[in-house]
């Protein structure tokens, strides 16, 4: 069975008592993320399951989750000029 996009969701789950957060998702990129996180500092990172919808549940440090301010137009531009006179050239996006 394969799951449509929709389906496909990520859960981010923590209260404010405990030190940890329970992360449930099939994000392909996300997995791999935490993943490597597991990988390199096992003490930070559980992988508690796996389902065979492709599904992964980790228990992580709850400090290792942030929610960031988007960046303004005017601090894009000017990343954007620093990396290209540094030669770094940008990714492609999928349109």
């Amino acid at each position: 069975m394969k799951l449509t996009k929709a389906e496909k969701e990520t859960i981010i789950n923590f209260n404010e008592e405990e030190d940890f957060a329970d992360i449930y998702t099939s994000n392909s990129h996300l997995k791999n993320r935490l993943a490597e996180i597991y990988k390199d500092n096992p003490e930070s990172c559980q992988l508690e399951s796996k389902d065979v919808y492709g599904f992964v549940r980790y228990r992580i440090d709850k400090n290792l989750i942030s929610v960031r301010k988007p960046w303004s137009m005017e601090s894009r531009q000017k990343a954007k000029e620093r990396m290209l006179s540094a030669g770094v050239t940008p990714p492609r996006r999928n349109a």
